[in-house]
């Protein structure tokens, strides 16, 4: 149903006037990146049972994302693991045979960024986190990496890079997601050429 009473143009107006006070906020007020170390090693079947908050690898890195909850893009670089190839195999590999939820792979077609993965959240990232590790409970439709059902067995070593971003900014991440992963070029994700 049309609402007659509604001036649209004004409404994009006030709309693209929100945006642009929004990122000039973000543009005055610059964070730094927020970093965390993951071995994938240390990825076990029992956080599927265990809460992996609590485990002594990733315990101090929880409580902190938890204390400091604020919208974010971020994105896991591999340090150390093997080339993008074997990488992009062993995802497509447990993507085939998967019933959870995990992002598109594209072709590599060249691709050497040693970026595994872009993304944004809203609010509560560690969340997020946890299911990119592959612990979210039930059945696991909600999309993420998976990390612990196949680049465990790759010992990849990551850093997990976070820019968080004041609230107003929340509903604009999505463009600062999609400009981070064209200039990035993760492995994989649905944003790459």
């Amino acid at each position: 149903m049309h609402n007659a009473s509604l001036d649209i143009p004004k409404f994009v107006r006030d709309i693209s006037h929100h945006v642009i006070d929004s990122f000039n906020h973000t543009l005055g007020n610059p964070k730094d990146v927020i970093t965390y170390s993951i071995n994938c090693r240390d990825l076990e079947p029992k956080f599927l049972e265990w809460d992996i908050r609590g485990s002594a690898p990733f315990s101090s890195m929880f409580k902190e994302l938890a204390d400091n909850d604020a919208p974010c893009v971020y994105w896991f670089e591999v340090l150390n693991g093997p080339d993008n190839a074997a990488i992009h195999s062993c995802f497509n590999e447990y993507k085939k045979s998967s019933i959870r939820g995990v992002p598109a792979l594209k072709d590599l077609n060249g691709n050497n960024s040693r970026i595994l993965y872009v993304g944004k959240s809203t609010a509560g990232f560690w969340g997020r986190l946890i299911t990119h590790m592959g612990y979210l409970a039930g059945n696991g439709t909600t999309q993420g990496l998976q990390l612990d059902y196949w680049a465990k067995s790759l010992c990849l070593e990551l850093q997990l890079n976070i820019l968080q971003f004041p609230n107003a900014m929340a509903d604009y991440l999505s463009i600062v997601e999609y400009a981070l992963a064209k200039k990035l070029q993760p492995i994989i994700g649905k944003h790459r050429r």
